[in-house]
């Protein structure tokens, strides 16, 4: 009975093991929205880098990617943290696990890729400019296409012009360190420690290294995972057959 016990615990080890490649693939981080950055106001909606916290951290600049949902300031959730090779470089929906998909002509990476160097070059204008305004509707209508249709054809035309920059010009830049942050299933939004108006909140892309104590999400090669499982499936097995000679009666 005790050989059998010191192999199931054996086994269950490498079990464990074997599935950690899939429980540290993700991690989560608590996200505070804490300003609006410049207070600046186009077509109703704040614009601009905003500021948030992360893990209670110091304040930084975080930048909405989402047009379709509200988030508050004071506003504080759960979201899922990405990084850029989590992405899908095929066109269609692609990855799943952040808020945007692919389209049929682009891929889910390239939209972010473009998302991302569009926030570089906001992040490089002088605080409260007024074309923040401009770069954060080019973002949103990157995944949401009309986000702009209540600026002027002026405004519109701003846009489209900084659009078509970003595809010309993204990949000219790296985004190793951008990370993306999602409301998670489990977001849990709270506003002034009550519910909000609304839920989920944004997601949002952050230009900074991931929270120490937390790991980028990445896409697993499924021939890395099988290999990664073979081989501590095959390493169990070796302690389970060594522990069972050395515990054999001489």
């Amino acid at each position: 009975m005790k050989r059998f016990i010191t192999k199931c615990a054996c086994l269950v080890g490498a079990a464990l093991l074997s599935s950690a490649p899939f429980s540290l693939a993700q991690s989560t981080a608590q996200v505070t929205l804490t300003g609006a950055g410049g207070n600046i106001v186009f077509d109703g909606v704040y614009v601009g880098p905003y500021t948030g916290t992360i893990n209670g951290g110091a304040p930084t600049s975080i930048i909405c990617d989402d047009y379709s949902d509200e988030t508050y300031i004071g506003e504080s959730w759960t979201a899922t943290i990405y990084g850029f090779s989590s992405l899908s470089s095929s066109t269609g929906t692609g990855f799943t696990g952040v808020h945007w998909g692919g389209t049929s002509t682009t891929s889910q990476l390239v939209l972010y890729e473009e998302a991302a160097w569009l926030t570089l070059q906001m992040l490089n204008l002088p605080k409260s400019s007024s074309m923040w305004g401009y770069y954060s509707f080019a973002i949103w209508d990157l995944f949401v296409p009309g986000a702009d249709s209540g600026l002027s054809s002026a405004g519109q035309s701003e846009v489209s012009s900084l659009i078509a920059q970003a595809q010309q010009n993204y990949a000219s830049d790296s985004y190793s360190n951008f990370s993306i942050y999602t409301p998670g299933p489990n977001a849990d939004p709270t506003c002034g420690g009550g519910p909000c108006p609304t839920a989920p909140p944004q997601e949002f892309l952050v230009e900074m290294a991931p929270p120490s104590g937390h790991t980028v999400a990445a896409a697993e090669s499924p021939t890395l995972i099988l290999l990664v499982t073979d081989l501590l499936g095959l390493l169990a097995l070796i302690i389970v057959f060594r522990r069972h000679i050395i515990r054999i009666p001489a």
